[in-house]
């Protein structure tokens, strides 16, 4: 007779033997991520997520670089140059609600390879526009659009590819930021001075005399196509292993995961209870209340059943088979005697991990029924669920608004037709209790910090000819330019310092919070200055201070999110960011006409009003969780 072993009774009513418990508590996908550690897949993968990020600031400098070039070449008023700031800020915000949302629901691969083609098709695309000012704006938006997605993608990329304990070397791509402003600012002083003119009357455009910010453009355009195929060169990328496990594929997630350890070179020998971030107790209590959490979730967000007749209710039965458990649900007599389990037409099939030595299953005694059809599906569930089920507020929101992940090509173009309607009950899951208040200061955070810190980032290359104004054209343009080559360089060391600050003391908030108040004070050094050397040691603390505010800024706003939101979140909180950001320019030149100090005043108070926002932030982070959103909690702030 064959020996059994001790079981433990779940939550669900199902018992699972007290070894595999222990086993599965000692491993799971976190423990598995801190074994492959930080390896040569990681250092490859932040070089390459680095490219992206220096791409994207490159070009955001680089609008402002050729700003005052492109208001001579088409006799702009600076109400009207502002437009071209104005359009790729609306791209940016168009781009990272799109592809936020894309990431959260194909995978971080396909918009980490994509956007930065696209930077580099539309960058080159914008070089040959010569004429036609609004044929300008008009590719600097789709321009946008990319670079919009392409950070908060890359940076979710890169950060769920590294274990739990070295997440703080997000804040190592803001280094690739800074590098991004210095390389727009190195290419336009070897190119623009002597291909620029002083004004539209005395210029020869025909003759090429004013070519120099569109050199500008096309020489970006080729360094970020060269970026784009270093993603294919150095090596083959492989989907997050945290996305794969939030979305339930964790046989892809396992197949990953082996393949990042022997590139690594490491002697693992993985299986999957280590892509398993609970313990089978918990992953049996999952399993068999999966579909009534759903259902829960789905009436949570406000999702409408759709326009069907009401049913009768249906009682789920659990069964065994082949060591397996299965949750049925049978139809009513209107969809007839549903298939085997072996058919997907109308069953749901649930697999534990755990041999099942007995099992017993309750029926909730309140059952609402609800005709649901599941988009990108052509078959119809129907789902009975508790209504007051504790654990519905952490139902993985997935299976709810996704059906298609790109795994099977004919229902492509019914998820397509649905993406709207995934992208509002995302939004909705963010307005959760759990979520709602971090959901909202961040929000604000990154609209703020965007609105003060555009209001002076985008003008300052402007004002700095302005300031060169008694020089001859290229000496007074040579001269600004190297202003604004320093004031780039300057922002290097912001990057590591704001990586040092959030794993000391500080933490994250606070150092959120100090460096946007350095920030301010550095403006109002700025405004309140004259002398040469004063103007440039201020403008350089500026940039020291606001590349330090935006290292921890960027390296924490994934954190504090978890994973099946985190993409729509980063993407939300970056769109904000660029609707502000288009708001800047022309803020500031509103406010430049009453007075050339106000727009720096009005940055300082607002970036103090933002340091208010970090220090009300409820979070420091959020742990990761292999089971996505069914586990994602947050360490609270002391």
């Amino acid at each position: 007779m064959e020996s059994r072993q001790p079981l433990l009774e779940t939550e669900a009513g199902l018992s699972v033997p007290a070894a595999d418990e222990a086993q599965n508590q000692e491993r799971g996908l976190e423990r598995t991520l801190d074994e492959i550690g930080f390896g040569p897949y990681q250092w490859r993968l932040l070089v390459l997520c680095g490219l992206g990020w220096m791409s994207d600031n490159a070009t955001l400098q680089c609008v402002a670089i050729i700003l005052p070039r492109v208001q001579v070449h088409f006799n702009l008023t600076s109400t009207g140059a502002s437009l071209l700031s104005a359009s790729t800020m609306a791209g940016m915000m168009v781009g990272a609600l799109t592809w936020g949302a894309l990431s959260d629901i194909l995978g971080r691969a396909f918009p980490f390879n994509t956007t930065l083609f696209l930077t580099a098709v539309f960058g080159l695309l914008a070089s040959f526009v010569s004429h036609r000012y609004w044929l300008l704006c008009f590719w600097m938006f789709w321009l946008g659009t990319a670079v919009g997605g392409s950070m908060p993608t890359d940076g979710t990329l890169f950060l769920e590819n590294l274990p739990e304990n070295k997440q703080y070397l997000l804040t190592l791509l803001s280094v690739f930021f800074s590098l991004g402003a210095v390389l727009s600012a190195m290419v336009g002083f070897l190119v623009l001075p002597g291909a620029s003119c002083n004004n539209n009357a005395s210029c020869d455009r025909e003759a090429g005399q004013n070519d120099g910010w569109r050199r500008m453009l096309f020489i970006l355009g080729l360094i970020n196509f060269a970026m784009f195929a270093a993603r294919f060169l150095l090596f083959r990328l492989h989907e997050s292993p945290r996305f794969l496990v939030s979305k339930r594929r964790t046989n892809e997630a396992l197949s990953v995961l082996r393949k990042i350890a022997i590139f690594n070179q490491l002697p693992l020998t993985l299986e999957l209870q280590d892509v398993h971030g609970k313990t089978s107790m918990d992953s049996s209590r999952t399993a068999v209340t999966a579909e009534a959490k759903l259902a829960h979730r789905e009436m949570d967000l406000g999702i409408k059943p759709s326009n069907q007749p009401a049913r009768s209710p249906v009682h789920p039965s659990l069964t065994s088979q082949d060591s397996s458990a299965y949750l049925h649900f049978s139809a009513s007599r209107d969809y007839g005697t549903p298939p085997p389990p072996e058919s997907s037409a109308r069953s749901v099939t649930v697999r534990t991990t755990s041999t099942l030595q007995a099992h017993s299953f309750h029926t909730p005694s309140e059952e609402l029924s609800q005709t649901r059809a599941f988009p990108f599906s052509s078959n119809t569930h129907r789902t009975s669920f508790e209504e007051n089920d504790p654990m519905a507020g952490q139902a993985s929101i997935e299976s709810v608004i996704l059906s298609f992940d790109g795994d099977d090509p004919a229902a492509a173009p019914a998820g397509l037709r649905q993406l709207m309607d995934n992208g509002t009950a995302r939004l909705q899951l963010l307005f959760v209790p759990k979520w709602k208040r971090i959901t909202i200061l961040m929000w604000a955070i990154w609209g703020l910090m965007s609105l003060a810190y555009g209001m002076f980032n985008v003008w300052l290359p402007t004002v700095l000819e302005q300031r060169s104004g008694g020089r001859e054209m290229n000496d007074g343009l040579h001269r600004a330019l190297q202003e604004y080559l320093l004031y780039s360089v300057a922002g290097c060391p912001g990057s590591l310092i704001g990586a040092w600050s959030i794993e000391s003391s500080l933490g994250r908030r606070r150092s959120l919070a100090i460096f946007t108040l350095a920030t301010a004070l550095a403006m109002s050094a700025f405004t309140a200055v004259q002398a040469e050397w004063a103007v440039l040691i201020s403008s350089m603390l500026i940039s020291l201070a606001g590349t330090a505010m935006y290292a921890v800024l960027y390296g924490m706003t994934p954190e504090v999110f978890g994973i099946a939101i985190r993409g729509t979140a980063c993407g939300t909180s970056a769109a904000l960011s660029r609707f502000t950001g288009i708001l800047a320019p022309i803020v500031a030149g509103v406010l430049l006409s009453i007075s050339p100090a106000l727009p720096l005043i009005a940055s300082a108070a607002i970036f103090a009003a933002t340091a208010g926002c970090a220090i009300l932030l409820p979070f420091e982070r959020a742990p990761d969780s292999a089971q996505g959103a069914d586990s994602i909690g947050a360490y609270a702030t002391h």
